[in-house]
Order: C-alpha cells, then structure tokens, then sequence
C-alpha cells in the first residue's frame, strides 16, 4: 500500500518530537497506528527512516533526507488546498498566539479586539511565557504564532521586527536615598541579568533586591518609591498614571520585539489576517 498524505504528516510530527508516544497525543491518534504509518513509509522508500532507542527516535540520514523532502511537500498540498478556497473563505478557525505577559498587556489588547470583531468566525487562545520559550513552542507547533523578544535565527522561523524597545533603570521622585541602593527587576530576563553584570563589571552594584516575575509588579513598586527598577520603556509608558524617570547615566538593553511564526504555516485568510493586524499594530 502506498503512504498518504497523513503518513507524511505523522512522520514530520514524529521526526519534530522524535518520541511516538508525544506526537501520537499531539496528533490524535493511537501509538500502534502512528507506527504502521511510519512502517508504511519505510516500506514504500525501501529504508528505514528512524534508529529507535528506549529514549526515543532519531532520523536516519535517509530520514533528515525525507523531512526536509515532506516538509515540501506539506506546503506545497497546502498552498494548493488553500488556493482552491481562498477566495470565497472566510478568516475562521482556531490559532494560539504567544508572548510574554508584559508584552502582551501593552500591544494585545487593541490587536484581538479588531481580529474577533472583524472576523466573527475566528477563534483565538493567548499564551503567555519568556520570549525565548515562546519561540520554542511556536517551532514545536504548539503555537501558531508569538511576539517575542530578541529571538534567535532558527531554520524554521519567519521572524519579522515590529517596533524597537530599550530596557534600562528607573525611578520614582517618591524613592528615599537609602532605598536608591535597592534594585527591583524579574531575575529570569536576560535584559536584568546583562544590565547588572554591566554594572558589577564597572563595581558599581546595589546591595539589595527585590525580585518578581511581573514587569507590572516592578513598575508599581518602583513607583511607589521601594527602589530602582530595571524595566523596559514600553513597559513604563503603558503605566501611564506614574512618574518614573531614567536614571542618567546607567547602562541601557535594546531590545527587537518581533513577529514570529513557522515558514510553513498553512497561508490560510485567518493566517493572513492575524500577521497583517499584529504588523500593523
């Protein structure tokens, strides 16, 4: 029996997760036909396609050979299916967009309202995490598509720059003198853990901390006069009842806040739509 199309769509899934057991509860399905699937596949090409272990599957070099080979293949049965209905098709269907919390507060709001109001068919999930893990699970397929931070080139990715942010120390006309020796930020970025390190390197560091995982938590607290907050200037301007000012003279993180997805996400109008409105925004 020849292999189907899904049969090239369990392998890629299978090859991305390189585990039977993930990628047949990603796909829906029972391990034992996932397995058929492959051996089908194997079968028809005349080579095995992975080296199974007790940790896993790893591809064959015949296997990366035929992954990029399927990945073609998917796009194009793709942009083929979406070609047929793309002129009378509504934006519809189902889509998770990612990006961290902060992040999402200032530039989310604005962006779903129009999609949902625009395109009543259309149904969004909104997930928030680090930049970085962000970008992983938008490789993974677990997400169709994620702002994020400073991401870094992968093969995979489509990644489109939307705007420029800078991170650096602030602080409220409320903060005491004793307090200024107090720094404020969320210990997990890489913007915190750069900015102090320039400040170490220099012997020049505060001899107190507070750390939190909300950006918001930062700014409130910086507001209110408890230390020097290590937030990102967007961050600030969306808070726009405080009075935090830059303190001169303190190192400075640049940040590229971008648009990323898979380059071979299916080119649906809803697809189209959502990284249009997020451009735009």
């Amino acid at each position: 029996m020849h292999p189907s199309y899904s049969d090239i769509i369990y392998f890629i899934e299978t090859a991305n997760t390189q585990n039977v057991s993930r990628a047949s509860e990603r796909l829906g399905i029972t391990q034992p036909s996932l397995s058929a699937s492959i051996k089908r596949l194997e079968s028809s090409l005349n080579t095995p396609l992975f080296i199974r272990s007790k940790t896993g599957m790893t591809l064959t070099k015949a296997g990366s050979f035929f992954l990029q080979r399927a990945k073609d293949l998917q796009q194009t049965w793709d942009n083929v299916a979406a070609g047929i209905h793309m002129e009378s098709e509504e934006a519809s269907g189902y889509y998770k967009v990612g990006a961290h919390n902060s992040l999402a507060l200032y530039f989310f709001p604005k962006v779903i309202t129009s999609l949902i109001e625009e395109n009543p068919k259309l149904q969004l999930q909104l997930v928030h995490d680090l930049s970085r893990i962000i970008c992983e699970r938008v490789v993974s397929f677990e997400l169709d598509f994620g702002v994020v931070v400073n991401p870094l080139p992968h093969p995979d990715l489509v990644i489109t720059e939307l705007m420029r942010d800078e991170v650096t120390f602030w602080i409220s006309p409320k903060c005491k003198k004793e307090n200024q020796e107090v720094v404020i930020c969320d210990p997990h970025l890489l913007q915190s853990q750069d900015l102090l390190q320039k400040l170490k390197s220099k012997q020049n560091s505060f001899k107190r901390t507070v750390t939190t995982t909300s950006l918001e938590m930062v700014a409130k607290l910086t507001n209110e006069g408890c230390g020097v907050g290590i937030i990102p200037q967007k961050v600030v301007e969306a808070q726009t009842q405080m009075k935090l000012k830059r303190v001169p003279g303190m190192p400075v993180f640049q940040d590229r806040i971008c648009l990323v997805y898979r380059g071979d996400i299916p080119k649906t109008m809803a697809a189209k739509k959502i990284i249009q409105a997020i451009k735009e925004a």
